[in-house]
This record gives structure tokens, sequence and C-alpha cells, in this order.
């Protein structure tokens, strides 16, 4: 997988799985590798779930028993220029979501948002499989701490989950995560 990969994204990946080893250590006490699926995502040891994210220099993995979560999502991410949020504004958000943000959606905001939905991706895919994009899921409401997310109807045919997701947000320092903690009932 890494064969032809730049030296950065090594690093990036070594990173990430170093932080993901350790925190299934913190959890369980035990060392494990994660092997990585054919779509490219680690496979966590049995009665684990978890995710990992990395963004520059910086990496960053939680874990949980799937006695106790569906899924987990985390992204870390830096705030997006000006252009860069106007350049992707569109595939992240839907028309309605534009509508009602209005100037409330500046880069900082659309950043958050695209993290929030990529931790969401992330805390679904091991129930649902991969989500199709970005406008599955609407921004009902952002607050300091946190986000709410719709489920948009009929976007999983055949799968049954939740419609109304919260995303945690935490700066951290030049970066933030956000993170979906997705609890079994």
């Amino acid at each position: 997988m890494l064969d032809r990969a730049a030296p950065r994204r090594i690093a990036e990946y070594i990173g990430g799985r170093a932080c993901a080893r350790e925190a299934i250590r913190r959890l369980t006490g035990d060392i494990a590798d994660l092997p990585v699926g054919p779509d490219r995502s680690p496979r966590w040891p049995g009665g684990l779930c978890g995710s990992i994210s990395h963004c520059g220099r910086r990496a960053i993995a939680v874990a949980g028993e799937t006695s106790h979560f569906i899924g987990i999502g985390i992204d870390l991410e830096r705030c997006l220029s000006n252009a860069e949020a106007r350049d992707i504004a569109d595939l992240v958000t839907s028309d309605k979501e534009r509508q009602r943000l209005g100037t409330r959606l500046d880069a900082l905001t659309l950043s958050l948002i695209f993290s929030a939905k990529e931790s969401l991706f992330k805390a679904l895919s091991s129930q649902t499989g991969p989500i199709p994009f970005f406008q599955s899921f609407q921004v009902s409401e952002i607050e300091h701490s946190n986000m709410r997310l719709s489920l948009i109807p009929d976007t999983l045919p055949g799968q049954h989950c939740e419609t109304e997701f919260t995303v945690g947000l935490a700066e951290l320092g030049e970066l933030f995560a956000t993170f979906a903690l997705l609890a079994k009932p």
C-alpha cells in the first residue's frame, strides 16, 4: 500500500498507526497491530472499534469496545483557507445548509462541518459501509463544543441507523479535532 507513497505520507501512516496501537494498549493492556483492509481502513482487533486521523505532523487515534460503541470516528484538521473553503463548499454542504447558515459559513465553520461529517462517516462506516457523499448529512445546529447533524432519509437504503447525531468539537492549538462516539443503545 505504501510502496509508492511519498515520505510525508509514510510518516503520517506510521504516526497514525502508532497512536492507534497506544489507544489499544491503554484500553486493553495488549499490544496489537492493525492490518489494512481492502478499503485501506484499519482492521481493529476483535471486540474493538476505533478511528485514526492525521494532519501534517500530528496524528490522533481513539479506540473503544464494541460492547459499548457501534462506531467511533475522529478527524484532525487545520482551518481551510478562504480559497479552499470556496472550492469545497458545494461538495461539503447542500444548498439548504448554505442558505440556512448564510454569513456564518466562513472558512472555519466550513472546516468544522467538513471534519464533523468526516468523523461521522468514519463512525458509521463499520455499520453501513461507505457513505455515498458529504451531503448525506445536514447540519442542524452548531454550538461551541458540538455539532448536530441529521441523516437525509433514504441515504442509506436497507440500513437501520439513527437519524440524528452529535459530533464533538475540540480546539488543539492550530488544529482542531471532531469526534463521533456512537454508543450502543
